[in-house]
């Protein structure tokens, strides 16, 4: 209205002079609206990162709790093994296994429990290390015999695969060990029959 006024009473020269001004205002105007829809936009995408970061982290510690559960009350006996034999966790149906106590320490390797026929054949499979690619084939099986605390031989059947601690970030073993002594007790006596 203003500039329609202008133009009545002085002519087509005000036209020319305020024309670029409210050129230069309506883009000025245009690039702050772009500005504040791109703001919005960046605002909302690191909402959602923040939301599915928040989540994806809920669920790794939904996992970890389920994985420990597990590990805690599994029936066979379990254990966390570095590549250097390093026991770093032993759940209690290994210690039942072992007849280690409770309030026991674990030995510092897990070489220690075993019998010294049978540490070479656990050795070489930890010398082996990680495997190198991701889809490599990181498990193993052995049949290993562990000296229980009074002294006896327990036959196990040991099951080894590559497993990462989320607090470490290292590569460890997850061994699970199956007490096979009465197969094996089995198997000498029919041995011993069908040879005697």
């Amino acid at each position: 209205s203003l500039l329609y006024l202008s133009y009545r009473q002085s002519g087509s020269g005000v036209l020319l002079a305020v024309l670029p001004v409210m050129v230069l205002l309506i883009v000025a105007l245009h690039y702050y609206f772009l500005q504040q829809e791109a703001n919005l936009a960046m605002q909302g995408a690191a909402e959602r990162a923040a939301a599915l970061a928040e989540k994806h982290l809920l669920e790794l510690k939904a996992s970890e709790q389920r994985f420990h559960g597990a590990f805690t009350h599994a029936a066979i006996g379990m254990a966390l093994v570095d590549f250097d034999g390093r026991l770093l966790q032993a759940n209690p149906a290994l210690r039942s296994l072992l007849g280690l106590a409770e309030g026991n320490a674990l030995p510092l390797h897990f070489q220690d429990v075993l019998a010294s026929a049978d540490r070479d054949a656990l050795d070489a499979r930890l010398r082996a290390g990680p495997p190198a690619a991701a889809g490599a084939a990181g498990s193993f099986q052995l049949e290993l015999r562990c000296r229980h605390a009074d002294g006896h031989l327990v036959w196990v059947l040991a099951h080894g695969g590559q497993f990462t601690e989320p607090q470490a970030g290292a590569p460890c073993l997850i061994l699970q060990l199956l007490d096979i002594s009465a197969r094996r007790q089995a198997e000498a006596g029919l041995h011993r029959l069908a040879f005697h």
